[in-house]
């Protein structure tokens, strides 16, 4: 709900399978960008601990499809309630740019989507 304030398009998953499915399924039917510059989606919110497949494994999934060319790079923003400086490694060498401690507290996502727009 904190994403919808903020005039974003939401998509969300409910596993870390779902997460690389729905991204897959986004990148072959949403309407391409009239631009060469353009990136229709700006990043991707990872909660790390989910059932079936966890956001670690989601986001080495992923990273490797956007390496090959399979899919535009996103950046991907890691979520946890664990912040320990070794959760951070880890989300990190799985491929997140960012890594946020939940609850996400709205002025760290407003500093989050700044600074991924200006990237």
């Amino acid at each position: 709900s904190i994403l919808r304030s903020r005039v974003v398009e939401v998509f969300t998953a409910i596993n870390g399978k779902n997460a690389i499915e729905v991204l897959e399924n986004l990148v072959t039917t949403l309407t391409p960008c009239p631009t060469s510059g353009c990136q229709l989606l700006k990043c991707i919110f990872m909660d790390v601990d989910m059932p079936i497949m966890d956001g670690l494994e989601a986001t080495t999934i992923l990273t490797g499809k956007m390496e090959e060319g399979l899919i535009p790079k996103i950046p991907i923003i890691g979520c946890s309630a664990f912040d320990s400086v070794d959760d951070i490694k880890k989300g990190r060498e799985a491929g997140m740019k960012e890594y946020v401690s939940k609850p996400i507290r709205p002025d760290t996502l407003d500093s989050i989507l700044k600074k991924l727009h200006e990237i």
